[in-house]
């Protein structure tokens, strides 16, 4: 894109919340179809949760951070702007499948589709439920709240220097230095848990490797292209995990 995006709400950016909601639909489309044309309980509530979280979101980034809602709603070649990161390429070829299988094992299960659980473990108990919800509940709040709070936090891996790119170190930024694919790794995680599918939660964990190595990738590149992020990295020696890693 060129230009300065404006700082207010335009049509891009309207774009950008109405494919929020287009994703819960899809998501909750992929869920009845695989169900047997039905939703069960703990469907409903993700879906329920999903729709408040994104009304919740979209205001947030309407009042906040309405730029970048902008650049992101628009045209996918004009937001490229360039060539995709090879390591970009690999994680999406992950991430693409795993977004559809996920929902869709998840009702397959529901039906009783699959004959055994993974390994032979147990069902999913109400605990592992509640458990699963509370991930996707931090999660989201950790994603919505980096994207919220970073200005620069683009679909793909590229230095804005048309935008002014430099680091941000405010908000889940103080704490870890790519908090977004955290709170991805928690819903990706607490999802299956949630629908009750040990089946969908192993897809899950793949997805969560995959953002792990995106991490790791992602944070090299920065590190050798990005003004400052190395002394950031200094001071946040953390990049994906508190305490960890």
């Amino acid at each position: 894109m060129s230009g300065t995006p404006s700082e207010s709400i335009n049509k891009y950016g309207v774009s950008s919340i109405i494919r929020e909601f287009v994703l819960v639909i899809f998501i909750t489309f992929l869920l009845w179809v695989s169900a047997g044309f039905q939703l069960w309980f703990n469907a409903w509530v993700y879906i329920i949760f999903l729709l408040f979280f994104s009304a919740f979101f979209m205001g947030a980034m309407v009042r906040k951070n309405p730029v970048l809602l902008n650049i992101r709603g628009a045209p996918r070649k004009a937001m490229r702007e360039g060539k995709m990161q090879r390591y970009d390429k690999i994680f999406f070829a992950f991430y693409v499948p795993l977004f559809l299988l996920i929902p869709i094992i998840a009702g397959l299960d529901f039906r009783g589709f699959f004959w055994m659980y993974p390994f032979f473990l147990f069902p999913l108990t109400l605990w592992l439920v509640l458990i699963g919800f509370i991930l996707i509940v931090v999660g989201e709040s950790i994603f919505a709240w980096a994207m919220v709070a970073n200005p620069f936090f683009h679909g793909m891996m590229k230095i804005q220097d048309e935008r002014g790119h430099q680091v941000v170190s405010k908000g889940p930024y103080q704490w870890v230095r790519h908090p977004g694919y955290l709170g991805q790794i928690l819903f990706y995680l607490g999802s299956p848990l949630l629908l009750g599918s040990w089946w969908a939660f192993l897809l899950g964990v793949i997805m969560g490797f995959a953002f792990i190595y995106r991490t790791a990738r992602e944070d090299q590149a920065l590190l050798e292209e990005l003004e400052g992020y190395n002394k950031y990295a200094k001071d946040i020696p953390k990049r994906l995990f508190p305490g960890i890693w």
